[in-house]
């Protein structure tokens, strides 16, 4: 079994509910330590199935707040 002293894992503080879900959202991640140990799971807004994809969105990986990549064009020349 894995202790981990001193470790707290929480999510920032509250805001409304802008998501209109009946639960007030949480500020999403920023930072890999916060999706740590559990930590992952107290987020709402985004949610997150797993640590890896709590981490994904925070280094910029898949579900990012960045915007996507404009379309290639193919074909033109």
């Amino acid at each position: 079994m894995l202790h981990h002293v001193g470790i707290v894992c929480r999510a920032p503080a509250a805001s409304p509910d802008a998501d209109g879900d009946g639960i007030a959202d949480t500020a999403p991640p920023t930072d890999k330590a916060q999706c740590r140990y559990g930590g992952w799971a107290n987020f709402n807004n985004p949610s997150f199935r797993n640590q890896g994809k709590c981490v994904s969105y925070v280094t910029g990986g898949e579900g990012t707040r960045r915007p996507p990549h404009p379309p290639i064009k193919k074909g033109t020349t």
